[in-house]
C-alpha cells in the first residue's frame, strides 16, 4: 500500500530520537513537509542532512508559554504526532516535586497545549486533519 502526505504539513515533537525521528523521516518520504521539534539541536542538525522536506525546530516542549509562541509560526499544520515524552528512572521514593512538574509538562500538558493549538487551526480553517499522541516506554528486563 502505498501512503502518500503530498501538499501535507506535519508537526512531530519528540524528533530527534526513536519513534519521533523514525516518524518526522516516515512522514516525508511520504511526501509531507515536516516540523521536526526536539530539545537537541545535533538530532535536527542529523533530520534535516537525511531529508530536505524536514524543518527543524528546536524547542523544550514542557515549557507552555515558549512553546505556544514557538509554533504560531509554523504556518498551518494537517498532521500533528505529539510524541515527546521522558521517563525519570529514578528509585521511588528519591522524586522530588521538580521532577514530577517536568514529567507531567511534557508527558502531560504539552500534549494539551500542543493539540489544543493545532486543533484550533484546523478548524478555524474548516479542513480538519489528523492528531495522533504515541506513548512508550522502555523496560530493563531482570
Amino acid at each position: 500500500m502505498e501512503i502518500l502526505f503530498h501538499g501535507k504539513r506535519a508537526l512531530v515533537t519528540g524528533a530527534g530520537k526513536g519513534i519521533g525521528r523514525a516518524m518526522a523521516l516516515k512522514l516525508a518520504e511520504c511526501g509531507a513537509e515536516v516540523v521536526a521539534v526536539s530539545r537537541t539541536q545535533s538530532d535536527l542538525d542529523a533530520l534535516k542532512k537525511e531529508h530536505a522536506k524536514i524543518q527543524p525546530l528546536c524547542l523544550d516542549v514542557g515549557n507552555w508559554e515558549v512553546t505556544k509562541n514557538a509554533l504560531k509560526g509554523v504556518g498551518p499544520i494537517d498532521l500533528l504526532v505529539n510524541n515527546a515524552g521522558i521517563m525519570d528512572t529514578k528509585e521511588y521514593g528519591t522524586y522530588t516535586e521538580q521532577d514530577c512538574d517536568r514529567t507531567f509538562n511534557i508527558n502531560v500538558k504539552a500534549i494539551v497545549n500542543i493539540g489544543q493549538m493545532i486543533a484550533s487551526d484546523m478548524k478555524a480553517r474548516g479542513k480538519g486533519g489528523a492528531i495522533v499522541n504515541v506513548s512508550s516506554a522502555l523496560w530493563d528486563s531482570p
